[in-house]
């Protein structure tokens, strides 16, 4: 599985006014979180343990994005958040397989875009 690997914030951004006033909002990429996340990853890759991801972080003055140490359990937080998973068919197959409820064709796991999980209880 490849990783869109981003801390991102919500934006809202209001168009119009008066009754044809709408808004939206989209996930802007925070800088400093995407290096954390990263890092975090890397460590996790060489490491393959949480626990020791988790205390490599720490050593290296990382914290979360609430100013908290890390730990097993934020650290698996992360890990298995889907919004760092890129939207390509590696990802589309892998939660068809897993009997997930997927959003959209195909053709719009192009590898360009992250994925966002809702209704999740697993």
């Amino acid at each position: 599985m490849h990783f869109y690997i981003d801390f991102c914030t919500v934006r809202r951004v209001t168009t119009g006014s008066g009754k044809g006033k709408s808004a939206y909002s989209y996930l802007e990429s925070l800088p400093e979180e995407k290096r954390m996340v990263q890092r975090l990853y890397e460590i996790f890759r060489t490491t393959r343990s949480i626990q020791s991801t988790a205390k490599q972080m720490n050593e290296e003055g990382f914290h979360t994005p609430s100013g908290a140490a890390f730990n097993t359990s934020t650290t698996r937080l992360v890990l298995r958040n889907p919004i760092y998973c890129t939207a390509d068919k590696h990802s589309y197959d892998y939660f068809i397989d897993h009997d997930g409820n997927v959003f959209g064709d195909m053709t719009e796991f192009d590898g360009t875009h992250g994925l966002s999980a809702y209704n999740k209880t697993d």
